[in-house]
């Protein structure tokens, strides 16, 4: 047989091996087993056989043990245990995950467990499982599994591949954990610690956590940002090590002495110097304790520190001052003391212990008193009681005792020192040395005897002197309005002669030439009467000026309004200086006295604006204040000055000056306001008394224009000529009269006289000059337009100005001329114009 072919050997190991016999080989052996030797090897292998059967036996009685333990350790455990197919799909049922989720085997076989995944954590999980299906690893996920409930918990899902020996994918076996207890406790733990360190971060004191060895394990906003460093910087290092406490090996030190106690459980506080945001040393005021659980052990160490810096100044700085008052308070002329509430003394000066002499019982020296004279102590002890029972201030005059035995006056002052509460928590009094005034009290009262005798006498020749005086300054006052009333009339009365005689001789002269021109026929002769016109208009130009700078026609035919408006086109054009005129209410005062001091002080205030203030516009506005003052002010923004500078007029200065305005104003009781500084511009006001007339406007208003005219004097328009020049008078009718349509019915000299005519005649038509004796030409204008509405009035004036005209039209006249302007050309041309509207059957013999 082949079996006896096996080595004795290999019968040995096997003998060996299998049944634990050991097989003595002879040395010389021969080359075939023997009978014998074949038996027990036979019988060797039957008892192997027998050996594995057992065993056999035993594995798999373990196994089921093994297989019974695992599904009652499954049981016992809130654990879902799955198995797949080696795709990763259930092809068996899994009898924990439908007691879950309440899915069949139908439902969850395949891919169909994932409609157990909730929605939003389905593809997540679907892409992790493929993942570890593609690498055959481990998988572990964790979602939301839907209960039977319909309910979601959290679980941990983890499976692993199961191989045979060869290591071919048999199947997977997994778990899914319900973890939603411990998620949500970890939730609510970070929670608690985010509220933590919120809270931490919002504390106002420097607050660190540290472990039991003193390493940094968290600290608080305020601490880091204070440093200007972050957590990272001191996370996991010593605390001592950190960037407050490293720059100095003596604060390094103490701390690691404290932390030292405070784990022995001790809590340490004291002041310490700690580094902050580039380099400033802060003094805080720190504090290491211990922070133990609920069995007493230490697990953690607390710093927390304020900064007391300021606070450190601010005591540094009281002790400074509280020294600097004291040496203050010994350096002064008088005593100082302190007392209690109850009255005991618990300080005084060493200056009243130099007068005094060494106190034997300080506290006593408002008790005993006996250094207060003795006529003294009753006052004093009853001022002194009656002021701590009522709380409140008090002061005496005594006479105390000096360390020689002399007494010297003294004025006792005391105040108390209340508590937030109001209560008394200290008094606090000086005694100053009188002695000397009061001395000199007796000298004045002897001295009182022989002044009052000396008062008598000088009061009566004080009230005479003043009576002197205050005529002497009635007597210039008045002279100095006198001086100024007989410029202004002065200066009207050379204005009206070069405007009444002057300029009227060399305006009839100019209207002479020009009717003479129209006669000539020689052109020669045309031309030098051109000529003789245009030197005559250039001087009527001169005088016309130099009437306007003595005194302004305007302000006395048209008013103060028309004047300043005229003022302020005059400073636009001849001085580049814009002003604002602003009217509120009636401003036209009736008094020309007080319109000419008015008007004269506005174009020097305008004029020094131009010429000091460097601007180019400025405001003027007038108005009426219920009390009958006329407020004039003028603003403008430039430089400003000093107004202290008007009190240094120097002697010899004439010019009209603002504080020549000053004082010209109070002549007639008004007042001038300056408001200025450098740079911040100037505000002039005037204050002046006066009283407003009512201007004809309402009677112009009602009026309107004359559009409902008839005319009952056939086809002429008959005309009254009024002008107190005869020469001027004369030639303009001369020239009326060559019109065919023009019918001259009257002639006037005067204001009242044209008045008084045309209520005579009823004429078309009142040619009249603006500036007449008895009545000007506004006032005739405005009582004809009153009285006789179908008369048309025509305005002439030597003046050119729009206020001028203004003026006459707002009394009711239709047109305004100058008599410069060659009346035979603008005024008949008017003229015909205005005939052909009235007198239609006229305007043939206009044309010719």
């Amino acid at each position: 047989m082949r079996i006896l072919s096996w080595s004795k050997s290999a019968l040995c190991a096997l003998a060996g091996g299998s049944a634990g016999y050991a097989l003595a080989e002879p040395t010389s052996a021969p080359a075939s087993l023997t009978v014998g030797a074949l038996a027990s090897a036979a019988w060797l292998i039957l008892q192997y056989r027998s050996a594995c059967d057992q065993t056999r036996d035993r594995l798999h009685e373990e196994l089921l043990l093994n297989e019974t333990r695992y599904r009652s350790l499954v049981k016992a455990t809130a654990a879902i245990v799955w198995r797949t197919g080696a795709s990763g799909d259930f092809v068996t049922p899994q009898p924990e995950w439908s007691a879950f989720t309440g899915q069949s085997f139908r439902e969850l076989a395949g891919k169909g467990w994932l409609d157990a995944v909730h929605p939003e954590d389905r593809e997540r999980v679907s892409v992790a499982w493929s993942t570890a299906l593609a690498k055959q690893g481990v998988y572990e996920s964790e979602y939301r599994l839907r209960q039977r409930s319909g309910g979601y918990r959290e679980v941990l899902a983890r499976a692993a591949p199961v191989t045979d020996r060869h290591g071919r994918l048999l199947e997977w076996v997994g778990v899914n954990v319900d973890v939603s207890e411990q998620r949500r406790a970890q939730r609510v733990l970070a929670d608690s610690e985010r509220r933590m360190h919120r809270v931490l971060d919002s504390l106002y004191t420097y607050v660190a956590v540290l472990a039991h060895d003193g390493t940094v394990l968290t600290a608080n906003t305020p601490c880091l940002n204070a440093a200007g460093i972050s957590i990272e910087d001191v996370n996991g290092k010593p605390f001592w090590d950190t960037y407050w406490w490293s720059w100095s090996p003596h604060a390094q030190e103490k701390l690691k002495h404290a932390i030292h106690q405070a784990r022995d459980g001790h809590s340490v506080r004291y002041e310490a110097d700690i580094r902050v945001h580039d380099g400033e040393i802060l003094t805080i005021d720190f504090m290491i304790a211990p922070m133990r659980d609920d069995d007493g052990a230490i697990h953690h160490l607390i710093a927390s520190a304020v900064d007391v810096s300021d606070r450190r100044r601010t005591e540094q700085t009281l002790s400074e001052r509280e020294q600097f008052y004291r040496q203050l308070i010994e350096s002064m002329p008088l005593f100082t003391w302190t007392c209690l509430p109850d009255g005991s003394c618990d300080y005084i000066c060493e200056r009243w212990q130099k007068f005094a002499g060494p106190l034997v019982d300080p506290a006593g020296m408002f008790t005993t008193m006996h250094h207060v004279h003795p006529d003294d102590r009753e006052m004093f002890r009853r001022v002194w009681e009656q002021a701590m029972k009522d709380g409140r201030s008090f002061q005496a005059e005594l006479r105390l005792r000096r360390d020689d035995g002399l007494y010297r006056w003294f004025a006792c002052y005391a105040t108390p020192i209340l508590s937030p509460r109001g209560q008394i928590t200290k008094w606090c009094g000086t005694s100053i040395d009188i002695d000397d005034r009061k001395q000199m009290e007796v000298a004045l009262r002897e001295s009182e005897a022989r002044l009052r005798a000396l008062n008598s006498t000088l009061e009566r020749r004080v009230r005479e002197r003043t009576h002197e005086l205050q005529e002497r300054s009635d007597q210039l006052r008045a002279l100095a309005l006198d001086l100024s009333e007989t410029e202004s009339r002065e200066r009207k009365r050379l204005a009206q002669v070069l405007h009444d005689h002057f300029q009227q001789l060399i305006s009839a002269a100019k209207l002479k030439a020009g009717i003479l021109r129209r006669r000539m026929d020689d052109e020669v002769n045309v031309q030098a009467l051109r000529q003789i016109e245009s030197l005559l208009e250039e001087a009527i130009s001169a005088s016309r000026s130099l009437a306007t700078e003595l005194s302004p026609p305007v302000l006395h035919d048209a008013g103060l309004i028309a004047a300043l408006q005229w003022l302020v086109r005059r400073m636009e054009v001849d001085h580049q200086l814009q002003v604002e005129l602003q009217l509120e209410g009636d401003c036209e005062p009736d008094n020309e006295q007080v319109r000419t001091i008015i008007f004269e002080c506005v174009r020097e205030i305008l004029f020094n604006v131009r010429k000091h203030a460097e601007v180019e516009k400025a405001r003027l506005t007038l108005k009426r204040l219920p009390e009958g003052i006329l407020l004039t002010q003028v603003v403008d923004e430039g430089k400003g000055f000093e107004p202290i500078a008007l009190e240094r007029r120097k002697a010899g200065d004439t010019s009209f000056g603002l504080f020549s305005i000053r004082e010209r104003l109070s002549l007639i009781g008004g007042l001038m306001k300056i408001e200025s500084a450098p740079g911040k511009g100037t505000r002039v006001e005037l204050s002046v008394p006066c009283i407003s007339r009512t201007r004809p406007a309402e009677s112009a208003a009602r009026l309107g224009p004359h559009t409902e005219h008839t005319h009952r004097h056939g086809a002429f328009m008959r005309v009254l000529v009024a002008d107190d020049h005869a020469l001027f008078r004369e030639g303009l009718v001369s020239l009326l009269s060559q019109e065919p349509y023009l019918q001259v019915v009257a002639q006037a000299a005067d204001g009242e006289e044209a008045i008084r005519m045309a209520r005579e005649f009823r004429p078309d038509l009142l040619i009249v000059d603006v500036s007449m004796p008895r009545a000007n030409g506004v006032q005739v204008t405005s009582t004809i337009a009153r009285e006789l509405p179908s008369t048309r009035v025509i305005g002439l004036s030597m003046h050119e100005e729009e206020d001028m005209a203004r003026a006459m039209r707002d009394a009711g006249a239709i047109a305004y001329f100058a008599k410069s302007d060659s009346p035979e050309d603008t005024l008949l041309a008017a003229l015909r114009h205005l005939s052909r509207q009235m007198i239609p059957a006229a305007s043939e013999a206009a044309a010719t």
